[in-house]
């Protein structure tokens, strides 16, 4: 669900409130000074503690430049500062380490969607407790199968002698298409799957003509940017968010 509050846009995902990213604000204008305990209490009004939702408050910012504004009340108040890039592409091409013994393909029947979920929990951050990220992504794959089934987007798994060793989404509308949670199984890092994986699944939507340009999103301060950059993917916007989890 999507509403427009005019300061900031509302984005609420009732049937998965464990989904921190489909459960925030996002504002059109960076933080002025004093701006936390208002941003907070207008979180708090849309997503009221009094019901069962999750343990985190999150503020994403719509300004593509890169403006932050004031910062240091959030920071103060035990917030990080999420700092990211967006790629775009409209043409894909192989990566220096291409992964020759990777076969990548749609993800289709239930059991190859469960063995997804599974890979999905496994290479979450330690960050997370396994009970109630397992409980998030059942429920975020529900979504995401009603949307494959709908011919919105489809999930895409890299696979090694029939092993399931990285997956992602890509979701499409209006000509642009969205990836979605980028994984490689933990045992497989450094192998060139990623890139491999990106590359092919790109390869598949751009002849399919289901889209004319592809979107990513990464964290500035880590590899996967490289990655992308180095199938095709260019460096269009930074964006930036607040966020805290106390789960």
């Amino acid at each position: 669900e999507v509403h427009d509050r005019g300061e900031y846009v509302l984005v609420r995902t009732p049937p998965n409130p464990g989904y921190h990213w489909g459960n925030y604000l996002i504002f059109r204008s960076p933080p002025k000074a004093g701006d936390f305990l208002r941003w907070k209490a207008l979180f708090d009004s849309e997503f009221p503690p009094s019901e069962q939702r999750s343990k985190h408050m999150l503020f994403a910012l719509d300004t593509t430049g890169g403006e932050k504004g004031e910062t240091g009340e959030f920071l103060a108040a035990g917030m990080v500062l999420e700092d990211a890039f967006v790629l775009t592409a409209k043409e894909v091409h192989a990566p220096p380490k291409l992964n020759a013994q990777v076969q990548v393909r749609k993800v289709q029947g239930a059991a190859e969607w469960d063995a997804v979920i599974e890979q999905q929990v496994l290479a979450r951050s330690p960050n997370f407790k396994e009970a109630p990220y397992r409980k998030f992504v059942q429920r975020q794959f529900d979504s995401y199968q009603k949307m494959s089934a709908a011919g919105l987007g489809d999930w895409f798994g890299a696979y090694i002698d029939s092993q399931l060793v990285g997956d992602l989404g890509i979701f499409h509308e209006q000509g642009i298409a969205r990836y979605q949670q980028v994984e490689t199984r933990p045992t497989h890092f450094r192998q060139g799957i990623c890139g491999t994986l990106v590359y092919h699944s790109a390869q598949i939507i751009l002849e399919e003509g289901a889209a004319k340009t592809l979107v990513m999103e990464a964290d500035a301060d880590y590899h996967a940017a490289a990655i992308y950059e180095s199938v095709g993917f260019q460096r269009t916007e930074r964006n930036h968010a607040f966020y805290h989890y106390w789960g």
